[in-house]
């Protein structure tokens, strides 16, 4: 198969998207370390991996544009923060088992996504993405009244990564190198734990089972390697079979939050799924109708 056939880049964009709906599988087994723990080798194991990419690759004049730049690193400093707060959120969610509750909040970034780019971006939305947006309102409400619980997990994890979202609009930079810096700035914060936790002779290093402690070594390939493949296939697939691609990684981890793992799932739950599914089919496949119109449109012009 041509490494850079459309077949090729499909199979590397639905086996990124496998693994990350089936990463929580991977964070489960280490449940008994504590979440910020698992957080902070991720994200220096994530620095290691991200930079020795970067290295073979000889791809590291981005790297250097950013640090010379007061306001990229900034940017990146913040975009840092807010995937640190996602990532600490959805291995939360795990820990508690809520696996369901984070595969909600991936199902609804891309619909508060539309919301963020109207009042950030002034970007016009027509009437199909509001009725998307508002049946995901009327699903998160039901939540609320029926169940007397908000999705707190998936609000914030649709947030963050919108936010995060939202920072990388304002960059132009290549994923690995990108994910390297962040790391790096996550990484400040994470060998000070690290350190403090061993200084005082606790942590998984000491308590850890060699099971747990390979799985934390690991957490930055596992982390990389999906992002890496998603790159590649976004380089060379159209946007919309992207956007269709990347509701695999949700509905991976919903079934295995509900099937696997046995997390209480009720009617109530049942019905506000309904109005997220149905609000993801209805935007998806308005963004797939537009986006083949615009392409027959455009590609009509140049043969005139």
């Amino acid at each position: 198969m041509n490494i850079n056939s459309k077949a090729f880049s499909l199979v590397i964009g639905s086996l990124s998207f496998i693994a990350w709906g089936t990463l929580p599988i991977y964070w489960s087994q280490l449940s008994n370390v504590h979440y910020l723990e698992v957080i902070s080798y991720r994200a220096v194991f994530s620095m290691i991996f991200t930079g020795i990419i970067v290295l073979v690759m000889k791809d590291s004049s981005q790297v250097k544009e950013v640090f010379k730049s007061r306001k990229l690193t900034i940017l990146f400093m913040m975009s840092a923060f807010f995937i640190l707060l996602n990532w600490s959120i959805f291995i939360y969610a795990v820990a508690t088992n809520r696996i369901t509750q984070s595969s909600m909040g991936y199902y609804i970034n891309p619909l508060l996504n539309i919301l963020a780019s109207a009042i950030i971006f002034k970007t016009k939305i027509n009437r199909v993405q509001i009725f998307s947006v508002v049946l995901v309102f009327l699903g998160v409400l039901n939540l609320l009244f029926n169940y007397g619980s908000f999705p707190t997990i998936a609000i914030f994890l649709a947030g963050t990564f919108c936010f995060y979202g939202i920072i990388h609009k304002k960059v132009e930079i290549k994923p690995i190198p990108g994910l390297f810096i962040e790391a790096f700035f996550m990484s400040i914060p994470a060998v000070f734990f690290i350190g403090y936790q061993l200084s005082q002779g606790k942590g998984v290093l000491f308590t850890g089972t060699t099971y747990e402690i390979t799985l934390l070594l690991l957490s930055g390939v596992v982390t990389s390697i999906p992002l890496a493949g998603f790159a590649f296939a976004v380089q060379r697939l159209n946007l919309s079979t992207i956007g269709l691609m990347q509701y695999t990684a949700p509905t991976l981890s919903f079934l295995i939050g509900v099937f696997i793992y046995k997390e209480v799932f009720t009617e109530t739950h049942l019905v506000s799924f309904i109005f997220i599914w149905i609000a993801v089919i209805i935007y998806s496949s308005d963004s797939f109708i537009r986006y083949e119109y615009h392409k027959h449109k455009w590609s009509g012009k140049a043969k005139k």
